[in-house]
């Protein structure tokens, strides 16, 4: 058993405390802590899913007071990768994160079939670096920073430096820590336009608020009717309830013209008409992995809070909603007088003109703009 184990800081992960162990115990090697922690040196532990938490657990000191369910919820991105879960299904990927394996449940969540967040992060921001280390005396690895297409904090909005995958492969059995030499070495900075960077920060901040939600689950209803909701107000159901194909795609190709051209969207540019289209249609079951809600989320713009709240029962929603919305309307006039006189950034003229920075992107490329 453990003589100690550190109290976990703010959306700090599992791979980062355990880190912090290693370093604070003064072990000569990372497998003599891996063995101290887990039971085994063989074991990858970068991972944002981890398993073995039961046999981890177990080693931990009483006084630490840590509970496997408080490691899962805090410590773990396992928010996020249920968000879109209904609660029912949650059960057996917590399972699998306490048991030996997490194989199983990410062919489950759609992680291998989709591509995105197969891999293993290891980013971290610059300034919440220096902020942690002044307020916590140690810097430490972020959850929100791990998310798969997070490439900028969603607090400072600074491009995040990140180890390229083949070093964290190579090192999948080490225990580090952002102020590490390796990590300084071997680290880069996202280098993005200013669109790129807009785009991705809205996808940050998206994915934070997704793995920091305190809610049971939501069902495949709720998730396909904001969508189509999102949908509707742009103008992209037609009166019969079918979708207009052609709009989406269009709507789509301006999205996916300022997204960054590397990491995971580069797979996401490539598939995004086919799995708008699934998340525009009835769910048959399958899990569709978190990163496309978002992404589509912030395409469409609208209600990007999914909540389980039900409507008021004297106030029921129209028998054909679709026919009802009309697509939302920008001023081009002042847009441009923005953009090209004035030299707004594409958020201070969507927040002057009280719309999201992505239907003001798809606006600007419409006239000619960007």
């Amino acid at each position: 058993m453990l003589h100690f184990f550190p109290t976990s800081f703010l959306d700090e992960t599992l791979y980062g405390r355990m880190s912090r162990y290693h370093r604070l115990a003064g072990s000569s090697t990372d497998r003599a802590s891996l063995r101290n922690l887990i039971g085994l040196h063989t074991h990858v532990i970068t991972s944002g899913l981890p398993s073995k938490l039961n046999a981890f657990v177990s080693r931990l000191p009483l006084e630490a007071n840590v509970l496997v369910d408080d490691l899962i919820a805090n410590n773990t991105l396992y928010p996020y990768y249920t968000a879109f879960l209904p609660a029912e299904r949650h059960a057996r990927v917590a399972a699998s994160m306490r048991g030996d394996s997490v194989t199983g449940i990410k062919m489950y969540l759609g992680l291998i079939a989709s591509r995105l967040g197969g891999h293993n992060n290891l980013r971290f921001c610059r300034c919440c670096f220096d902020a942690d280390r002044e307020a916590c005396g140690q810097a430490y690895w972020h959850r929100a920073h791990q998310l798969p297409g997070v490439l900028v904090c969603p607090v400072h909005e600074e491009p995040l430096y990140a180890l390229g995958w083949p070093e964290i492969q190579m090192k999948r059995h080490k225990l580090l820590l952002p102020d590490d030499a390796f990590c300084a070495q071997h680290s880069g900075q996202a280098v993005m336009s200013q669109a790129q960077h807009e785009l991705a920060l809205s996808i940050a901040r998206l994915s934070d608020a997704f793995l920091r939600r305190d809610v049971p689950g939501l069902d495949a209803q709720t998730v396909y009717d904001v969508h189509r909701s999102n949908a509707a107000c742009r103008g992209l159901i037609r009166s019969n309830g079918r979708i207009n194909i052609e709009a989406l795609n269009q709507t789509l190709a301006s999205y996916c013209a300022n997204m960054p051209t590397y990491g995971e969207y580069l797979i996401l540019r490539t598939r995004i008409e086919s799995w708008a289209l699934k998340l525009l249609r009835k769910s048959r079951g399958r899990a569709i992995h978190p990163m496309t809600h978002i992404a589509l989320l912030d395409c469409l713009g609208g209600r990007r809070e999914v909540t389980t709240d039900k409507p008021e029962e004297d106030a029921p929603a129209p028998a054909h909603p679709e026919a009802t919305w009309k697509p939302l309307r920008v001023d081009l006039g002042r847009l441009t007088e923005m953009i090209s006189v004035q030299k707004f950034t594409l958020s201070q003229a969507a927040a002057a003109l009280d719309i999201c920075v992505t239907t003001a992107a798809v606006a600007a490329n419409r006239a000619g703009l960007r």
